[in-house]
């Protein structure tokens, strides 16, 4: 699993007490799924974040469409820019979502995300 959990086991009777022997995997799910409840929070502003950017990506393109004769070079470069943002918030709010339903982190949007968030 992945996450900052321990598991504690006691034997409260020291002197007649039996060797305890633990063995196997542990899983801790909570009533929101399997996400550290230190991540829950982000997955939900990347949700929003997400959200934010592919509106502004609209909006900022079908402006780029209407005034396409008044367009300047640096104007693409701003569009491609929020582009890559949107990307970037899609695979880590997506990987965190995965994380929350299986249980593990799913390889591809893991890596993806922090690929683009690094152009």
């Amino acid at each position: 699993g992945a996450g900052k959990y321990v598991l504690v086991m006691s034997n409260c009777n020291d002197l007649i007490g039996r060797n305890l022997t633990v063995s196997g995997e542990y899983f801790w799910k909570s009533s929101h799924g399997y996400l550290p409840g230190n991540l829950f929070g982000e997955m939900y502003f990347f949700s929003a974040l997400t959200i934010f950017y592919a509106i502004l990506l609209a909006w900022y393109g079908l402006k780029m469409s209407i005034h396409r004769d008044e367009i300047i070079p640096i104007q693409k470069w701003v569009l491609g820019t929020v582009g890559i943002g949107l990307l970037e918030v899609f695979f880590k709010g997506g990987d965190l979502w995965v994380w929350n339903i299986d249980g593990e982190r799913f390889w591809f949007s893991l890596y993806t995300g922090v690929v683009v968030g690094v152009l």
